[in-house]
């Protein structure tokens, strides 16, 4: 997942846009997720998401060109042409298990352990 952390101070809204963002809980929506992925025995990575939005998640490629609009991402050097918010997640994903099996067998078995209270990246 992306790590919210500071998202009202690193981001620029339009002002009727400000009440509704700042109004919304970013930490409860991580704790709720936390607590079902906990159940599950499934483990939550935080990622730093900068440039997730303008890197090609075919080919790797970073411009900020490649974003063409809110919704369309096409890549200036592949041509792959996808929906932003999925060509970002698949970035997140990516980030997300490069950071997993960085991690060695004994830190993701220690009793207690939640990598989402200790990881960031």
């Amino acid at each position: 997942m992306e790590d919210l952390t500071n998202i009202r101070e690193t981001t620029n809204l339009r002002r009727e846009q400000r009440g509704v963002f700042h109004n919304w809980s970013f930490y409860q929506l991580r704790k709720f997720i936390e607590y079902k992925a906990q159940a599950k025995g499934t483990p939550v990575l935080f990622v730093n998401p900068k440039n997730t939005s303008k890197t090609c998640s075919h080919c790797g490629y970073l411009a900020p060109g490649n974003r063409k609009s809110q919704t369309l991402f096409t890549c200036q050097a592949c041509g792959i042409g996808l929906n932003a918010d999925f060509n970002a997640s698949q970035n997140i994903r990516q980030l997300g298990i490069s950071l997993l099996s960085s991690l060695s067998v004994n830190q993701r078995n220690v009793g207690g352990y939640r990598p989402a209270d200790k990881l960031t990246a």
